[in-house]
This record gives structure tokens, C-alpha cells and sequence, in this order.
């Protein structure tokens, strides 16, 4: 997982258009120590995971999609002790796992998953974002939806399966123009 031949940081798309990435069908999966950008500067950036089962991508730092992102029935772990985040424009990913060893996944767009499965670690919703999962959501870590003046509170949307054993919290930002009682 480290070493050479291993990247850091991926950028997609930066500098050349139509600049696309596909990992075929192969079943071994990618790994990336820091962060994977698809990027918007140029026209037609993309992603697309493999089609093979175990050709999933994991990853140690942020994913940032601003290009077009094909999961092809395939994960992104989150995984390592940094704090990592999900940013872009929309993101569907279809299969999420989170196996924290210290930090947290924050998402601070909106994040569409079919299963979503948090092994361990802290995952936060930022205020105003909307967390869509379709089929199953397990929780065995912690799941914060944050709140906040500017933006509201964060929600999930899920007519999935809910299983696990882990905290949830959700925050709701209270306006001092009034007297509240809790």
C-alpha cells in the first residue's frame, strides 16, 4: 500500500481535455495515499472503477469529483487515520466503506450510495448536505449530521436496511432571537 508505484495525490483532467482514467476489468484493486480529483478545468474528465469484482478503489485522502465519476458497482474505502473528505459537485459511489483508524470522513456535498458500511470511524454529514443511501447503511463507528445558521441540518434519505451498533447524532443550530427550552 506504499512505496513505489504507488500514487499520492491523483489529478484527473487538469490540464488536457476529454482526459479520462478506466480500469478496465481488472480485479485487483487501485489504491492512492492521498487525495483522487476528477477536475472540471478541462472538459470531459473522468473516472471509471473497474467492472471485475474486488477492482475496488481505496483510498487515504479526499475524493473530489468535479468531472464524471462511473463507480461500476464497485467501493471506495476510506481508509487510514487523516481526515478525509468527500467535495464536488454530486457524488454517487455505490458501494461506501469507512474503516477509520483515527480522523473522520467529512461529506460536504451531497453523497448517493446503494450500501454504505462504516466499519469504524467518525463520519460527518456537513449542514445543509443530504446523505442518500439505497440499499443498507451499517454503522459500527459514529454518524454526526451537522447543523449550522447559514446552511440548516444535514439529512439522510434512506429507504435502506439500517443495521449496526454504532452513535448517531444530529445537530440542530437554534437562533437566539427567541427563548428555548430543552
Amino acid at each position: 500500500t506504499t512505496g513505489a508505484g504507488v500514487p499520492s495525490n491523483v489529478v484527473i483532467g487538469d490540464e488536457i481535455a476529454s482526459s479520462g482514467v478506466t480500469f478496465g476489468s481488472s480485479s485487483a484493486y487501485r489504491y492512492a495515499s492521498g487525495n483522487v480529483t476528477i477536475s472540471n478545468t478541462m472538459s470531459g474528465s473522468s473516472l471509471t472503477l473497474s467492472s471485475a469484482s474486488g477492482g475496488d478503489l481505496k483510498l487515504a485522502g479526499d475524493f473530489t469529483n468535479n468531472g464524471t465519476f462511473n463507480a461500476s458497482n464497485r467501493a471506495i474505502f476510506f481508509i487510514g487515520g487523516n481526515t478525509q473528505h468527500v467535495n464536488g459537485t454530486q457524488t454517487s459511489i455505490n458501494y461506501v466503506i469507512i474503516d477509520k483508524t483515527g480522523g473522520s470522513v467529512n461529506v460536504i456535498t451531497n453523497l448517493i450510495s446503494d450500501v454504505l458500511t462504516q466499519t469504524a470511524g467518525t463520519l460527518n454529514v456537513n449542514a445543509g448536505k443530504q446523505l442518500t443511501v439505497n440499499t443498507s447503511l451499517t454503522n459500527n463507528g459514529t454518524l454526526n449530521l451537522l447543523s449550522t445558521s447559514a446552511n440548516g441540518t444535514a439529512t439522510i434519505l434512506t429507504p435502506a436496511t439500517i443495521g449496526g451498533s454504532g452513535a448517531v447524532s444530529v445537530q440542530q443550530y437554534l437562533t437566539n432571537d427567541r427563548n428555548w427550552y430543552v
